[in-house]
């Protein structure tokens, strides 16, 4: 049965959604929004941006389209239609899952909050993205 959810995937929207979260994470992480909370959470001077390795970008944005296309086939499997259907998936996974995953890291890493006050929004508001996407792009 999910099988056949890849016949019925919007392949255009899943590529056009996973670019999106790796846009919105590019704007995220620069300086104009929040670049520097994020260098100084993770121990690194917030006034030393640098250049983003290649090979770290080509990872980022093959991992995005591999979201892009599970949460594609989650909208097709419980056949989420317009943009309600698609904010409530992006939050139920954004919160759910990926925020819970998070939250229990950084209680074992240590960290502390930082990071996850950083990159908690984005990754919630990156899946919001997405199930919009892949929800109204049917």
């Amino acid at each position: 049965m999910l099988f056949d959810a890849f016949a019925e995937l919007n392949w255009l929207a899943v590529l056009v959604a996973g670019l999106a979260y790796f846009v919105l994470g590019a704007l995220w992480y620069t300086n104009v929004l929040f670049g520097r909370q994020y260098r100084a959470a993770v121990g690194v001077n917030p006034d030393e941006q640098g250049q983003p390795d290649p090979k770290l970008l080509v990872t980022n944005l093959v991992g995005w389209l591999v979201a892009a296309l599970a949460l594609g086939l989650m909208a097709v499997a419980i056949g989420a239609e317009g943009v309600v259907d698609g904010v409530v998936l992006g939050l139920v996974v954004g919160i759910g899952m990926v925020g819970a995953h998070q939250v229990v890291n950084a209680s074992y890493e240590g960290r502390g909050t930082a990071v996850l006050k950083v990159n908690g929004p984005y990754m919630i508001i990156g899946l919001v993205v997405m199930g919009v996407i892949l929800a109204v792009w049917r």
